[in-house]
């Protein structure tokens, strides 16, 4: 493994396959690339590939290893990525950017969570509000309560009065 076959490799699964469309294969190959990263520096070359290259779902495992390499990058270098991934229409970016927003807590970040706390998916959601959170910021607590009355999952209620109660 080098530099460049890691990334025709991140550029070739952008992003990797649904779950139920993964094959041992791939995900060995995915496999190989981010344990290559690993041991590298932080190369902000490898970022926005490794972004972009997360799937719906847990990728059989492997997305969680891809999450730890993540965030050891700077805010700085991650949050741009971060806005571009929750505007996303693959479902499997949106979800890992809200999860990773919990992680890079910024309040350039608050629109957009606050846009998809209206997400069609309860993952999604919920990370959002756990990622509104983390920021801090009780300007959001209108925008958490106004959602949450719409809401119906009773998990989803949960998390976002967990997320009110924090803010006050």
């Amino acid at each position: 493994m080098n530099h460049e076959h890691a990334l025709t490799i991140l550029n070739k699964y952008s992003p990797m396959p649904d779950d139920d469309q993964l094959t041992q294969e791939i995900v060995d190959e995915y496999r190989s690339v981010i344990e290559y990263i690993d041991e590298q520096p932080s190369d902000i070359l490898y970022l926005k590939p490794l972004l972009h290259s997360l799937g719906a779902f847990d990728g059989w495992g492997v997305y969680e290893v891809t999450r730890t390499i993540l965030v050891a990058y700077e805010s700085s270098q991650i949050i741009p990525y971060l806005k571009e991934g929750l505007l996303s229409s693959l479902n499997g970016r949106k979800y890992w950017c809200t999860l990773l927003a919990t992680d890079f807590p910024d309040e350039s970040l608050i629109p957009l969570l606050v846009q998809t706390l209206h997400d069609p998916l309860e993952e999604i959601r919920v990370h959002s509000a756990m990622a509104l959170e983390s920021i801090g910021n009780p300007c959001v607590i209108d925008e958490l309560r106004k959602r949450m009355a719409l809401e119906s999952d009773e998990d989803v209620i949960d998390v976002f009065q967990e997320a009110i109660d924090s803010l006050k």
